[in-house]
């Protein structure tokens, strides 16, 4: 079995996957699932993020996990980040001249939520 991604704007070889873990009240992912993640961060990646994109960023140690993956919300001349569930309890406000204060991993650009049980997903980190 093959799974073929077309991916137009991206770089195929840029493409992390990672499984997620989370809590029940995140309303966006589900634990165990798997987000697919660009990790072709330029210098302007900042400027292509759109107001509730999903972005992985180094954890610095607020969770088990080496990295995990923040909502943006856009302001003005700030941006928001914020955890998705109460896994970790994480939120902070950049501003525009501060973005390299955060390590980022990627932008998520898609996620599995579920399979069938014949499908055996590994993760290799």
């Amino acid at each position: 079995m093959h799974l073929m991604i077309n991916t137009p704007n991206l770089n195929i070889d840029d493409l992390i996957f990672s499984k997620v873990t989370t809590t029940n009240d995140n309303p966006y992912f589900t634990n165990g699932s798997i987000i697919a993640i660009d990790t072709n961060v330029k210098p302007d990646f900042w400027s292509t993020i759109q107001n509730g994109d999903f972005v992985t960023i180094e954890s610095n140690g607020l969770t088990a996990e080496k990295e995990m993956t923040v909502q943006v919300t856009k302001k003005e001349n700030t941006l928001l980040l914020k955890s998705t569930s109460s896994y970790f309890d994480f939120e902070t406000e950049l501003s525009i001249t501060n973005l390299d204060s955060i390590k980022v991993v990627g932008k998520v650009v898609f996620s599995f939520k579920s399979f069938n049980d014949d499908v055996d997903l590994k993760i290799h980190n």
